[in-house]
């Protein structure tokens, strides 16, 4: 009878944590990502990742990540489409995946199921070369209502072989799945979700700033752009060198390239897309036949 008993509670248990599952890593509105190089005490640049529209590829939906140059001081912002990756978790395990659009393989960035002593393969970049490494967890603890785990490499009190999954903000290695030519090290430094921040680095900049890292989608300074249309041709002009998207109304990119002062978008059927240039708010057009 007892033994039924506790096999009833754990059950029980075992539905409301199944049910509950992890904070998401994702704001309902905006995400954004806020890294730096080994250098990151001095700032002279830093990074910004964004999270962009949803994607579709062979039935799996992925949510963009939109990679910039972040100058801390002078608050410049170089948009680089070039380093664009995609991601999607599930919030039942706490995992979140990495994948490229040239690439067809999933790459487990966090998994917030882990506990101290299990094993994972870490994805870092050492020098200029982007490798997997195994890696083991050596601690587990709760931080402000979220669950973090630290694993590492070698030793844990080498700061540069250690990595943070943090629950609702991801992993703190977060960068190195932007295949730019970075320093050997990289941070995520603070991390907002809807304009909130819900996660900062112990190190480095005071938490007190990381309000004056928050860029907003549509607050970035930018030159305003104009639409106009003919037939299925979508014009698109008044701006610098900027990434032009088409999305429809679903949220999903149809056409992401760069372009100068002026491009031409084609819409694949009549119906209403929004254009958006660099970081300024998306505008509406409607293409008739």
């Amino acid at each position: 009878m007892k033994k039924a008993i506790f096999f009833i509670v754990m059950m029980t248990v075992a539905t409301a944590f199944a049910q509950t599952g992890f904070k998401s890593y994702f704001g309902a509105e905006s995400t954004e990502w806020h890294g730096a190089t080994e250098y990151y005490d001095v700032y002279p640049e830093s990074h910004l990742l964004q999270l962009g529209a949803d994607t579709t590829i062979d039935g799996t939906v992925y949510k963009m990540v939109e990679y910039s140059n972040f100058d801390y001081y002078e608050y410049n912002i170089w948009r680089d489409s070039e380093y664009d990756f995609m991601v999607r978790e599930d919030t039942a395990t706490g995992r979140l995946w990495v994948r490229y659009a040239d690439d067809s393989t999933e790459y487990l960035a966090a998994d917030m199921t882990l506990e101290t002593g299990d094993t994972m393969m870490v994805w870092r970049r050492n020098s200029y070369s982007w490798e997997p490494h195994v890696y083991h967890v050596y601690a587990v603890e709760q931080v402000d209502g979220r669950r973090v785990i630290h694993l590492t490499e070698d030793q844990p009190d080498n700061e540069w072989q250690t990595v943070d999954f943090v629950e609702g903000m991801g992993c703190t290695n977060l960068l190195d799945f932007v295949r730019y030519d970075m320093t050997i090290n990289s941070w995520i430094i603070c991390c907002h979700h809807d304009g909130e921040l819900i996660y900062h680095h112990d190190e480095g900049l005071p938490e007190e700033d990381c309000h004056l890292l928050f860029v907003g989608i549509d607050d970035i300074e930018n030159p305003a752009f104009t639409l106009g249309t003919t037939g299925s041709s979508i014009e698109v002009s008044g701006f610098k060198s900027e990434t032009v998207c088409l999305y429809d109304i679903m949220g999903r990119c149809l056409q992401r390239f760069n372009a100068s002062e002026s491009c031409t978008l084609r819409a694949p059927a009549p119906g209403v897309y929004l254009v958006k240039v660099g970081h300024c708010k998306a505008e509406k057009v409607v293409v008739g036949r």
